[in-house]
């Protein structure tokens, strides 16, 4: 999913962000309710972020494209640590986790700072979806994937509401 997608078909990358957020909300849930298969949770949802960081690409830059690859393969690294220590249960995985995932946080702080005002995704919301992520990824066995699935739900309503709500003009209103 690339940046093109916001442009062209706002709906479905509305869609594929709350996706995600219902994915980290989901896996918090299913932790703090104390169940085993928390962990697959964590799984599937930094696999669909995976895909869907590619929204947050800025629409002209060359280097938000490769702060995207670079966060991409942060993540990508990330669920090694994670399947691992499902797998084999043992805890050596998490600082395996933290430099993965700090990785990914320098390829998102790159995707930050590569952000440019015209037609992109507001700042704020950019700054505190990527973050959760970090920070929802390693506090996910305790439930702390609830701030990442609150953030990125927040996010696909603003993209539903900047992109994909027909805006109304005075303009636009008097032409009918």
């Amino acid at each position: 999913m690339h940046w093109f997608t916001l442009i062209a078909r706002p709906g479905r990358a509305a869609a594929l962000v709350a996706t995600v957020g219902l994915l980290f909300a989901g896996q918090s849930l299913l932790a703090l309710d104390g169940a085993t298969s928390a962990g697959y949770g964590t799984l599937a949802a930094l696999a669909a972020t995976i895909l869907a960081i590619g929204v947050f690409a800025p629409l002209h830059s060359r280097s938000g494209t490769i702060a995207v690859i670079i966060a991409r393969v942060g993540l990508a690294l990330a669920l090694v640590p994670v399947a691992g220590s499902l797998a084999t249960g043992w805890s050596i995985w998490l600082p395996v986790l933290v430099v993965t995932l700090t990785i990914a946080s320098g390829g998102m702080t790159w995707l930050v700072l590569a952000r440019r005002h015209e037609g992109d995704i507001p700042g704020r919301l950019l700054e505190l979806a990527l973050a959760g992520t970090v920070v929802g990824a390693v506090l996910a066995p305790v439930g702390g994937a609830i701030l990442p699935g609150i953030l990125w739900l927040a996010v696909a309503a603003a993209l539903w509401s900047s992109y994909a709500a027909p805006g109304f003009s005075p303009a636009v209103s008097q032409a009918q």
